[in-house]
């Protein structure tokens, strides 16, 4: 029998596989919980955590937040524009949420029997203000009611109905 891997586990290998560095840093300072470096000179790309985070949930959605960068970044945002910054930032809070929180195990965990926002959060592993986050944007991107399948997704108040009726 395979044994399943924590999200913890899961990114933390998914940063090895893909080359990356990720390190806990005690001098980074207070305003980055997290950062992304692929400048040029650099031998692997580097994430490195503030040791300040404790929480692994919350160091769970930064990972992924910061694997959203790698994914999705092309230039260094510290030197950016405000603009593009927000644009890459938005990407990979994208990215982050389809990683961390997809449709389909939001569904499954509301079929477990995870009905409040706590459960649904301890279920998928990061923090409640995560999950409410990512609740917010799929909002944003599906609209209010977002049918998928045999599923009536509501996001405000979070919801979800299966219509046995309908095909998958």
């Amino acid at each position: 029998m395979l044994a399943r891997l924590s999200l913890s586990e899961q990114l933390d290998q998914e940063i090895y596989d893909k080359g990356i560095i990720l390190e806990i840093a005690s001098d980074m300072p207070e305003k980055f919980e997290a950062y992304y470096d692929n400048a040029y000179g650099l031998d692997r790309p580097y994430i490195t955590i503030n040791a300040g985070v404790r929480s692994e949930a919350e160091r769970n959605a930064l990972k992924a937040h910061e694997l959203g960068h790698h994914e999705s970044c092309i230039c260094d945002l510290l030197t950016a524009p405000k603009w593009i910054r927000q644009k890459y930032e938005t990407l990979a809070d994208r990215w982050k949420l389809q990683r961390i929180m997809p449709i389909e195990k939001l569904i499954r965990a509301f079929d477990n029997g995870n009905l409040t926002p706590l459960s649904l959060s301890d279920y998928l592993e990061i923090t409640v203000e995560e999950f409410m986050y990512g609740i917010n944007l799929y909002e944003e991107i599906e609209g209010p009611i977002y049918d998928y399948g045999q599923y009536t997704i509501i996001w405000h108040p979070f919801n979800i109905k299966r219509d046995r009726r309908r095909r998958r």
